[in-house]
């Protein structure tokens, strides 16, 4: 399922809101992906950051960002 999130901001150029460990500290992102592979994901926090990198092993959770209903089929059409 989380990869499901990842392919839609991808793809929408959406944010999406994720839950990842980092250093044994668990913290809340609202990120927009910019590519993502097996174990990397480039993102952008905010509109202005710069392109970032984790771990796809730090990200526990995705899901929408407050306000953002968008459908997971979009980006399969």
């Amino acid at each position: 399922m989380v990869e499901q999130f990842l392919r839609y901001s991808l793809a929408h150029g959406r944010a999406i809101r994720v839950i990842l460990m980092k250093e044994g500290v668990m913290s809340a992102r609202t990120i927009t992906v910019l590519s993502f592979d097996d174990s990397v994901i480039t993102y952008r926090a905010g509109t202005r950051d710069k392109p970032q990198q984790m771990d796809r092993a730090d990200l526990l959770s995705a899901s929408y960002a407050r306000g953002d209903q968008g459908s997971l089929e979009e980006g399969n059409k």
